[in-house]
């Protein structure tokens, strides 16, 4: 499956989420079409952006 398309279904997801609703990773896979590994990677892609982006925004307020 392309990325574009589980970013596709994760958006839908998203959109369609109660505040509480939880999924599990095999669960988004299913939805998705995808396997469990592939929700995973982009799971921690993602996490690693925000730390980048979270490091980014702290140094620039201290000058670096």
């Amino acid at each position: 499956m392309a990325k574009n398309d589980i970013d596709l279904c994760l958006s839908v997801l998203c959109f369609c989420a109660k505040e509480d609703d939880t999924m599990t990773v095999k669960e988004i896979a299913a939805f998705c079409g995808c396997d469990a590994n592939t929700i995973d990677r982009n799971l921690q892609n993602a996490k690693r952006k925000i730390r980048k982006s979270k490091l980014r925004y702290f140094s620039s307020d201290f000058g670096s």
